[in-house]
C-alpha cells in the first residue's frame, strides 16, 4: 500500500475509536479528519472490539474490570449495559496503572459457540496472582455468563509491562502477547529468557484438547520451540510490551 494510503487508514481507524470513547479531537498533520462523539462516560475505557458480522455491535473495555456493549439503531449509538462484570477479579488500576483488565478478543466462530477470551491481571485476593487468559460463553445475546469461565492460563508474576493483547489470526489460533513483567532494561531478564512466557507473543490452540482433562489449549506443532529448548507457547520472544496488535486481511 502506498505511504500516505497507510496514513490515512491508520489517521482513520485512530479518529474512529477516539470519536466512540470521546477523545481529543487533535491530530498532527495529515489528511483532515472530523471527530464526533457518540459514547461517553466509560471509566478507564482502553479497547472497543466486536465480533464480527455487521459492525453494529462493539464492546467497550474497562480497564476496571467491566465490558460495556453499545449497538447501532436509527442513525445513533446506544448502551445496552454490561456485558461481562470482572471487576471483583482484577487489579484495580487505581493502584496499579499498568495492570487490570487489559484485552478482549471473539472466537472466530462466535456466532455459533459464542466464546469469547479475555485477558487480565490477578491478585492474591481472587486467587494466585499473574496474568490470567480465560473464556467464557455468551449467556443472551445481552451478556456473557460469569459462571461459565474456563481458565486457559495464569502466569504468575505481575509488573510495568503486562502487554495484555488478544487475537486470532487468520490460522484461527489465539494470539497473546506478554510484556517483560519488568521495568527499564528489563531487569528480570524475561525477554531473552525462552523459557519464560513473559516479555513473548505466546500462539496457541484454545480448543481443550482433552475434553474433561487436564490440558486445557493445545499447542500449534509449528510453533518455533516445538521440540527445541525453550516453552513451546512462544511464537515471538524479545519484546518489551507489545500492548496492540492485528492481523492485515
Amino acid at each position: 500500500m502506498p505511504r500516505i494510503g497507510s496514513r490515512l487508514l491508520l489517521t482513520t481507524a485512530l479518529a474512529t475509536v477516539a470519536a466512540l470513547l470521546g477523545a481529543a479531537t487533535t491530530f498532527g498533520a495529515g489528511p483532515d479528519v472530523e471527530l464526533r462523539q457518540v459514547l461517553g462516560g466509560y471509566e478507564r475505557p482502553l479497547l472497543v472490539a466486536n465480533h464480527g458480522g455487521s459492525g453494529r455491535v462493539i464492546y467497550v473495555v474497562e480497564q476496571g474490570g467491566k465490558i460495556e456493549r453499545a449497538t447501532y439503531k436509527n442513525g445513533s449509538w446506544r448502551k445496552q449495559g454490561t456485558f461481562l462484570d470482572l471487576s471483583g477479579e482484577v487489579i484495580d488500576p487505581r493502584s496499579n496503572g499498568a495492570q487490570g483488565l487489559l484485552g478482549l478478543t471473539f472466537h472466530p466462530g462466535y456466532k455459533k459457540n459464542g466464546k469469547l477470551y479475555v485477558f487480565y491481571t490477578r491478585d492474591d485476593s481472587a486467587g494466585p496472582a499473574g496474568a490470567v487468559i480465560a473464556e467464557y460463553r455468551r449467556k443472551s445475546a445481552r451478556r456473557a455468563d460469569p459462571a461459565s469461565a474456563r481458565i486457559l492460563m495464569v502466569i504468575p508474576g505481575n509488573g510495568g509491562h503486562n502487554g495484555g493483547h488478544l487475537a486470532f489470526g487468520p490460522d484461527r489460533k489465539l494470539y497473546i502477547s506478554l510484556g517483560d513483567a519488568g521495568g527499564a532494561n528489563d531487569p528480570l531478564g524475561n525477554g531473552q529468557n525462552r523459557r519464560s512466557l513473559w516479555g513473548s507473543l505466546l500462539r496457541i490452540d484454545p480448543r481443550n484438547p482433552d475434553g474433561a482433562g487436564p490440558k486445557r489449549y493445545g499447542i500449534p506443532r509449528d510453533n518455533p520451540f516445538v521440540g527445541r529448548a525453550g516453552r513451546n507457547e512462544i511464537w515471538a520472544w524479545g519484546l518489551r510490551n507489545p500492548w496492540r496488535y492485528s492481523f492485515d486481511r
